[in-house]
């Protein structure tokens, strides 16, 4: 029998109990996969969302993460990193296309599945039909939904001196190793994104925003960079 996560945690906000009944987790990630046919970008753009929802966690007190799925409520979804996340023009607030409604009608297909299990799944999902040939990542449900975004507003970002700084104490606090925090800036992200975040052309070779690669990497540390503005003035 598959381990199921407990919905609440005595550190963490209360939740609702876990549904007594967990969804065919199989059929819903093959609902994922179907997104990921449709539009290769939506891989990338799943798997932010996961990670922008599961960032909040703190090693520190085990507050945050994504079992809840806070981000779907103010705060959390205002903060400069999520907006966009259910705006249907990427331009208007530099963040993703709709990318919590395009989750909406496989959540209303499986009626025990909750948005917090269905966010992890599905950026869980897109990393796994990253490579070829495909991987197997261990997934856990058993989360369930706030009502609100009450308690987020004591992970929001934090101020720092400088970017180095803050990548660092931001790793310390989630409890991951610098190798860990490096692998995970190579993402997969959409051109939007990589726009988003000042790279005018694409460092997908293939121009396929669903393939794990170290290609992110490869650009980074091929070329030589000097300071300048990107297409949309970053």
């Amino acid at each position: 029998m598959e381990a199921m996560l407990t919905s609440s945690h005595r550190f963490q906000n209360p939740l609702p109990p876990t549904p007594a009944e967990l969804p065919d987790f199989d059929a819903v990630k093959s609902d994922v996969i179907a997104l990921h046919k449709k539009d290769p970008e939506n891989a990338a753009k799943l798997t932010h969302l996961a990670w922008q929802c599961a960032n909040t966690f703190r090693a520190t007190d085990y507050s945050g993460g994504c079992n809840g799925a806070r981000i779907r409520f103010s705060p959390q979804r205002d903060w400069t990193a999520n907006k966009g996340l259910d705006k249907k023009d990427w331009t208007a607030d530099k963040g993703l296309e709709k990318v919590l409604a395009l989750l909406d009608p496989i959540k209303a297909k499986h009626s025990t599945l909750s948005y917090a299990d269905l966010i992890v799944l599905a950026g869980t999902t897109a990393l796994e039909q990253g490579v070829s040939p495909s991987l197997s990542i261990p997934f856990c449900g058993g989360r369930s939904d706030a009502a609100d975004g009450k308690g987020t507003e004591e992970l929001g970002p934090r101020n720092y001196v400088n970017i180095s700084i803050a990548i660092s104490d931001e790793t310390k606090v989630m409890g991951l190793t610098a190798s860990e925090r490096v692998a995970l800036a190579g993402i997969l992200r959409s051109p939007q994104l990589q726009k988003a975040v000042g790279y005018t052309d694409s460092w997908n070779a293939d121009g396929s925003p669903s393939l794990l690669t170290n290609q992110y990497f490869k650009v980074l540390m091929g070329n030589t960079w000097v300071a300048a503005k990107s297409a949309v003035g970053k």
